[in-house]
């Protein structure tokens, strides 16, 4: 998923920095580390607080703050900060394929956004569905115009329980939709499908588990992206993550019919959590070799707990549906 600040931006569209994937800036470590695959982001069933950080060699500086904190046993709230500063980012042309052009100057930027947003989740043992809605609203001031708005993004994540050792997975997703003062939303949908082996692969024994998938994305009138992605994780002692675990990213991002590369990135993490889901989690992740020059992204999470007015006996853990 795209950040507001390429997105929104009518003087970076105007500059040629638009859409295109070498502008792609993820939220989080294990987003990025994926090549913006969501196979991580609607499988946590804890409370925390998180924050995201990016360091870009363009000049470009990420940082958010946020909280997200389960409900019942079916429900997640969260509220969101981020602040994104451009210092001398470069300003490029793009040819009409997308393709760079040149560079043509140097630009400032800044941006801050406050995000909320609610999850239901809700399925079976068999079938268990995410359905979240995220609304932003926007400040910002590139290069010395000035715009505000406010936009909503939808997204729906599906699990179909194949068997015992595999998981089906898709989603779907739609927005920033919305409207403001001095900036225009570019929109985007995107769709995909992946796989989950919760047993692993029995690459080194003893608990694992991996995530597989491809997404596809296309913005009205701009270039369409597509990636795949993938997650493997060791440790952990069920499929909540319980215990220590270790996970390793991997994935790419490209624009089909374009002279541009795809782009590989990867990323690490570990994440610590006991049977009532307090822990803490910290991942690393790494874009090399885009417009934005080699980004690295960092994320560190303390996890609350399972959430608050849950029974003893709540078993609708991971997906909100009942565990395998």
């Amino acid at each position: 998923m795209l950040f507001s600040l390429l997105a929104a931006s009518p003087a970076f569209a105007g500059a040629g920095i638009g859409y295109g994937e070498s502008m792609r800036v993820y939220g989080s470590a294990p987003e990025a580390g994926t090549g913006g695959i969501p196979l991580e982001r609607f499988t946590n069933p804890d409370s925390e607080m998180y924050t995201n950080q990016s360091y870009m060699s363009a000049g470009v500086r990420w940082v958010g703050l946020g909280v997200e904190v389960g409900l019942f046993s079916s429900m997640r709230v969260g509220f969101e900060g981020v602040m994104v500063t451009a210092d001398g980012a470069d300003q490029t042309e793009e040819q009409s394929d997308g393709s760079y052009a040149r560079t043509v100057g140097k630009m400032s930027a800044s941006e801050t956004a406050l995000r909320g947003s609610l999850q239901w989740n809700f399925g079976g043992p068999a079938i268990a569905v995410s359905a979240r809605l995220e609304m932003q609203g926007l400040s910002q001031d590139i290069a010395g115009n000035q715009g505000r708005g406010v936009g909503t993004t939808g997204t729906l994540f599906g699990l179909y329980r194949l068997n015992e050792a595999w998981n089906l997975l898709g989603w779907a997703s739609g927005g920033p939709y919305g409207q403001g003062r001095g900036l225009d939303f570019v929109s985007s949908v995107s769709g995909g499908a992946g796989v989950e082996r919760p047993g692993g692969l029995g690459l080194v024994g003893g608990a694992e588990g991996c995530r597989v998938g491809a997404e596809y994305e296309q913005a009205p009138g701009e270039q369409a992206s597509a990636g795949g992605g993938l997650v493997y994780w060791f440790g952990g002692r069920d499929l909540d993550g319980n215990g220590v675990r270790l996970a390793i990213r991997g994935g790419f991002r490209g624009e089909p019919g374009t002279v541009a590369p795809a782009q590989g990135r990867f990323g690490a993490g570990v994440t610590f959590r006991d049977e009532q889901g307090i822990g803490w989690g910290a991942d690393y992740g790494f874009v090399p070799f885009g417009d934005l020059g080699t980004v690295h992204y960092l994320s560190a999470r303390i996890k609350l707990g399972l959430g608050l007015f849950r029974h003893a006996d709540d078993t609708s853990g991971e997906y909100g549906g009942g565990r395998p």
